[in-house]
């Protein structure tokens, strides 16, 4: 028994509808992914004077190049603070706004591309905080950083 063409052509119809709808709503930005970019370990990192002081044996993804790491603080001096920490080079970490700066949105470390991406939209950004591609049209804000024996200072 065959199908007639008009149940045919409602089948294929709903079937193109699903299959764009599922690529638009999981593809790119579209479906605000969250980040991959792992939080860090509870207990591993303190503020004080303005500065958060990270445990950097605690660190497991920060303890190769090309890891990061997100630290989100309560009882920062702007209420909740939250950061995203990369480490591009063997002496090298950087601290950022885990914010975009178009919508918000938290960031994801793209460490193939060596980028931040935004989970909200398309916005890209190099390691310096600059925008590499929009909608953000501002940099992030980037937080000094370094080092004091066996711990990362994070000046906020």
């Amino acid at each position: 028994m065959g199908l007639s063409r008009r149940t045919f052509i409602k089948l294929t119809g709903t079937t193109v509808v699903c299959t764009c709808v599922g690529v638009l709503g999981t593809g790119g930005c579209a479906g605000n992914p969250a980040s991959s970019t792992p939080p860090a370990p509870a207990g591993s990192y303190r503020i004080q004077d303005g500065c958060v002081y990270l445990a950097l044996s605690q660190m497991g993804t920060l303890l190769g190049v090309g890891g990061a790491v997100k630290l989100t603080m309560e009882g920062a001096k702007d209420g909740e603070q939250k950061l995203v920490v990369v480490r591009p080079g063997e002496d090298d970490y950087r601290a950022f706004a885990d914010a975009c700066t178009h919508n918000g949105k938290e960031l994801d470390y793209a460490r193939g591309e060596g980028l931040l991406a935004c989970c909200g939209r398309s916005s890209r950004f190099d390691l310096s905080g600059a925008v590499i591609h929009g909608p953000a049209e501002a940099p992030l804000l980037r937080y000094r950083v370094w080092h004091e024996g066996a711990e990362l200072v994070i000046e906020i």
